[in-house]
């Protein structure tokens, strides 16, 4: 656990404490560390990934690396062994695929296909986290820092109050709609602040030009006023049918 922890916190670029909460929320990430089953709960600490440097020098990653190098020559190397002992047959085998076509088929029953098995970076398209709202402002407003302010996002802010509500077990009613309120108005003003930087730039008119955030392909522009008006609608109407996916907007 320790060494895959350490490979996650460099693949993605994360601090320690980013590391414990991206592995906390993402059950692909606990099945790489070898986890039974997923856990909301985080399996170890930030400051452990402290002593997990300590303990993992430079010279134990170079022989862990070493010994897998030598058992994939070593798979090579049997598989080579094994064609040379091979004898090419000097007539197609025209009788064995005879007997084959003749033979009767044994495969029967249904399959099933587990269609939750699917990349982590796949998300759901009514799911906020494709707005990356406060991404989309950091680039338009590139060309202008130093010359004006930058729009307040409050991404922090947003962040916190949407893990404060959602790791509640059962949150009452009216706690969750004071909750979706807040972000929706944290998405409201930042679609704002896109909608004002991009009168002055060209950068919105092309989707391949804004950032890709932990390797994810930046969604569409028209994504997150429709994202918006998917969550805003049901809260207008007091019912229940869109609850909190707004993770960080």
């Amino acid at each position: 656990m320790a060494l895959g922890a350490l490979i996650i916190k460099e693949k993605l670029g994360t601090s320690d404490r980013e590391t414990v909460e991206q592995i906390s929320e993402n059950p692909y990430l606990q099945y790489f560390l070898g986890l039974p089953e997923f856990t909301e709960t985080a399996p170890f600490d930030a400051s452990s990934m402290t002593h997990f440097r300590k303990r993992i020098s430079r010279e134990m990653i170079d022989q862990i690396n070493a010994w897998l190098v030598e058992d994939q020559q070593s798979q090579t190397d049997g598989d080579g062994d094994d064609d040379d002992h091979h004898e090419t047959p000097s007539s197609a085998p025209s009788k064995e695929i005879e007997e084959k076509k003749d033979a009767p088929r044994t495969h029967q029953g249904k399959l099933l296909i587990d269609a939750t098995c699917a990349p982590a970076d796949i998300t759901y398209p009514t799911d906020l986290k494709l707005l990356k709202l406060e991404a989309r402002i950091d680039v338009l407003h590139e060309p202008f820092r130093g010359k004006q302010k930058k729009p307040r996002t409050y991404r922090n802010q947003a962040r916190k109050s949407y893990l404060s509500i959602i790791k509640q077990k059962s949150p009452k009613r009216k706690k969750v709609r004071k909750a979706i309120r807040k972000q929706l108005g944290y998405v409201k003003r930042d679609l704002n602040h896109l909608e004002e930087l991009s009168r002055h730039t060209w950068l919105p008119c092309h989707p391949r030009a804004l950032p890709v955030v932990h390797g994810r392909a930046p969604s569409p522009v028209s994504a997150p006023p429709c994202l918006y008006k998917w969550c805003a609608d049901p809260y207008r109407r007091a019912t229940s049918g869109v609850l909190l996916q707004l993770s960080s907007s």
